[in-house]
């Protein structure tokens, strides 16, 4: 026999979309807040408490009193909002990452994520001093050649990616340089990247550029376009998107850094008939810097034997 039940449902379903985005402006003030933190809210001590609209998550929908519910929800929150990265088994990276900035300022060079670029790149404080540690070794070659030429750019620089580094399909980007004093190759600057794609290498590059350029400048402020060339040709995989990528890097750093500005005047300077180069011209001498693996492995080998 069928009997009415008076009492209401209990809630379930999906939320409403205006609750969803409710509920996700407070996952994002609050990205490193855990599920119980979020159905405490402001409940809670102020060091554990949240901040942003309402009191507490359950307000906003009662299908948010199970914390089930909100954990499931928060992880998918945090995953869809740009800018906010939590792996698995670790909760407040923006909070971890803003205190490691604050303890090491140095260290990181670029942090970038967007929709066409997730990259982190990392250099030591150690290395940067090194692009301007001479080298006893001359470098020969045409007029534009310097004799104290930094020594760890002796052999040019390689840049790759390792594949199998991370997991969840991040790569490791590694420019290296032989180091003389360690008979062995060394990376010079490190990328944690997402997408491998041209505008993610561009972005490496534009760094690796920019901090070589940075210590050299310190150095020496009549350095020349043609050395700072020498110092920059690389060697990268077969990847169209790491040539593509060397050659957007070399063109941003030549036409909207400051110190792509100083070495096209510095050009100018020392004849002024000298013509600034066209977009074109400037992804055209890009090209000419690079040098496939096979071909950069045989002369390496050559020249350090």
């Amino acid at each position: 026999m069928y009997r009415s039940h008076p009492h209401p449902q209990p809630p379930n379903g999906r939320l409403h979309p205006v609750q969803k985005e409710e509920f996700e402006k407070v996952v994002q003030n609050n990205p490193s807040a855990l599920p119980h933190q979020l159905q405490m809210g402001n409940a809670m001590p102020s060091s554990s408490g949240i901040h942003g609209p309402g009191q507490s998550v359950a307000l906003i929908a009662p299908q948010l009193n199970n914390l089930g519910a909100v954990q499931y929800l928060r992880q998918k929150a945090i995953t869809n909002s740009p800018g906010l990265i939590s792996p698995k088994k670790s909760d407040g990276f923006i909070t971890d990452y803003l205190t490691f900035l604050q303890e090491c300022p140095q260290f990181v060079q670029h942090f970038q994520l967007d929709e066409e670029v997730q990259i982190l790149s990392v250099q030591t404080p150690f290395i940067r001093a090194l692009f301007t540690q001479p080298s006893y070794l001359e470098f020969s070659g045409d007029n534009t050649a310097i004799d104290d030429l930094p020594s760890i750019f002796q052999h040019g620089l390689i840049s790759d990616a390792a594949h199998k580094f991370f997991h969840g399909g991040a790569k490791l980007l590694h420019t290296v340089s032989y180091f003389e004093s360690l008979h062995r190759w060394q990376p010079i600057l490190v990328s944690w990247i997402q997408r491998a794609n041209t505008e993610t290498y561009a972005s490496h590059f534009l760094t690796l550029f920019t901090t070589i350029a940075c210590e050299m400048f310190s150095k020496n402020q009549d350095i020349q376009l043609s050395c700072f060339q020498k110092l920059i040709s690389t060697v990268v995989d077969f990847s169209d998107a790491q040539r593509a990528g060397f050659v957007e890097g070399y063109f941003k750093f030549m036409t909207t850094t400051s110190y792509g500005n100083q070495l096209l005047m510095r050009e100018w300077q020392l004849d002024t008939q000298y013509r600034f180069p066209s977009p074109d011209e400037h992804r055209s001498v890009a090209g000419s810097l690079l040098k496939g693996c096979e071909q950069h492995w045989k002369e390496s080998i050559s020249g350090i034997s």
